[in-house]
């Protein structure tokens, strides 16, 4: 019987836990993104809180990535366009979701 030593490591080695910044670097946005991420809830991107700080599980960003991936023998939704005439754009106020202004 032999024992696989990659497999052995694999299970008795701790998780890669990034930083914010690396998180961010990772998916290619601001560390400022990823807090009103969220903040805001906005994508469902698990994270660990260590005390005051805000981990992510380098395994988790990769999974987030696979589920962000989109092809293009997708359908895109369809757009339908505003029969309003003379429509005024709306003012933007700022916005508070769960104590965050965006």
């Amino acid at each position: 019987m032999s024992i696989n030593k990659k497999e052995v490591l694999s299970n008795t080695l701790p998780k890669k836990l990034l930083s914010r910044q690396e998180a961010a670097e990772l998916l290619g946005v601001s560390s400022g993104t990823l807090a009103v991420w969220l903040c805001s809830k906005r994508y469902n991107l698990p994270y660990i809180k260590v005390g005051r700080l805000v981990k992510y599980d380098y395994d988790d960003i990769l999974k987030f990535i696979e589920k962000s991936r989109h092809s293009m023998e997708e359908k895109p939704k369809e757009i339908i366009p505003c029969k309003t005439e003379n429509a005024k754009p709306q003012q933007s106020s700022p916005v508070a979701i769960n104590g965050c202004l965006l």
